[in-house]
């Protein structure tokens, strides 16, 4: 995950040491909802200055990497690990593990009841993110094609719009 700004060795030392947040009561950096309150996945992004900004979802998170902020570049962002079961991932209180967003594979066309935005996926492993895209007639992609691409231009064969 690149999005520093600066020098080298530090910068890149602050982004391989940048650590997920609990989300206790925090606050989404676009909607200003309490995160832990909404059903998963919700996002998270740590600047170089140590400040987080946290969101209810995927594609709230693609927002706040887009926008500039007064913290600088993000130097990692993180989203949560749903289980296999993702339905089962209902319970809104019970933490989730954090992945980095630019290792995760990511899933379109599930139905996500409360999800801020067009529902996506996330899973650390290729082997599940590709067993939901033969569920649900997707192809899984990476964070390479969600932070460059917007929702509404992902191809149909992503989407199954």
């Amino acid at each position: 995950l690149v999005w520093m700004s600066g020098c080298g060795g530090r910068a890149e030392e602050a982004a391989l040491n940048a650590e997920p947040h609990l989300l206790t009561q925090a606050e989404c950096s676009v909607c200003g909802m309490y995160v832990h309150e909404q059903p998963s996945p919700r996002g998270q992004v740590a600047y170089r200055d140590g400040t987080h900004a946290y969101t209810c979802s995927i594609e709230e998170l693609r927002a706040v990497m887009q926008t500039p902020s007064p913290h600088g570049q993000p130097i990692a962002a993180f989203v949560e690990d749903l289980p296999v079961d993702y339905e089962l991932a209902v319970d809104l209180t019970s933490p989730l593990s954090w992945i980095r967003a630019d290792s995760a594979w990511y899933v379109f066309g599930a139905s996500r009841p409360l999800v801020m935005g067009k529902p996506v996926l996330s899973t650390a492993s290729e082997a599940v993110a590709r067993s939901w895209g033969a569920s649900l007639k997707t192809k899984p992609v990476r964070w390479s094609v969600l932070k460059t691409t917007p929702f509404s231009d992902v191809p149909r064969e992503v989407t199954r719009e």
